[in-house]
């Protein structure tokens, strides 16, 4: 039996099937010109969401039009509109995809192996990571707009809620192990309290001194929040 030809052994019985030889078949042709505009559209729809965190950011919400994103993503404004077709469609997915990029910033800065009382340390500085700089300036602004837009505000929520799963998680993990439910729910109320306020004032650039001397604080007052209840 004859062995097939080298250019055939890395081919799965699919990519077989619409070849003829050398020459693919109508199907397999139209399947590999639409890979390119595929990824295309998902490179567009990146830059458009980069650019409306970008104006967040640098204009405010109020400032964030539709015509503002499409000339700082450089897009048309029917592409931007074949992609988000309204404004709370298109800060929706800004938000969402800020969420998951800094979740992925936060989980790649997580400790894998250290000692718990290094790994507190750790966990709040990935954590703090997440909630100060640039990323801290446009969820402000988003949580001062949703006071008074119902539709973003429920935006928020989820990905509040979200973030606040993933959070707890690994914060959890850095608490000592004896410490309980409860231990751990008021240690983590207790370190998102004080970084979102920190957060404030790191956003304005006041009260540096304070900011520092709190976060290097923070373990402390998390181990201690942790066992409380049985000191009590």
């Amino acid at each position: 039996m004859l062995a097939p030809p080298p250019h055939i052994l890395w081919l799965k019985p699919t990519d077989l099937s619409v070849m003829v030889g050398n020459r693919m078949s109508p199907t397999a042709r139209a399947s590999a010109a639409a890979r390119p505009a595929q990824e295309r559209a998902v490179a567009t729809r990146r830059r458009i969401l980069e650019a409306t965190l970008g104006c967040l950011l640098d204009d405010g919400y109020a400032r964030t039009s539709l015509p503002r994103v499409a000339a700082r993503a450089g897009v048309s404004r029917g592409a931007l509109s074949h992609h988000f077709p309204t404004r709370h469609d298109l800060i929706s997915a800004a938000l969402e995809h800020g969420f998951a990029t800094r979740l992925t910033a936060m989980q790649d800065a997580l400790p894998r192996e250290r000692q718990p009382r290094d790994r507190l340390a750790a966990v709040l500085d990935a954590l703090w990571s997440v909630v100060s700089g640039p990323a801290a300036a446009v969820w402000i602004e988003l949580v001062n707009a949703a006071r008074t837009d119902p539709a973003l505000r429920r935006t928020l929520r989820r990905v509040s809620r979200r973030f606040n799963e993933l959070a707890d998680a690994s914060l959890a993990s850095a608490l000592p192990a004896t410490a309980s439910p409860a231990e751990r729910a008021a240690a983590s109320a207790l370190v998102f309290a004080t970084l979102n306020g920190l957060a404030l004032d790191d956003n304005v650039g006041i009260n540096r001194d304070r900011v520092s001397l709190a976060r290097e604080a923070l373990p402390r007052a998390a181990r201690a929040a942790a066992s409380a209840r049985r000191r009590s």
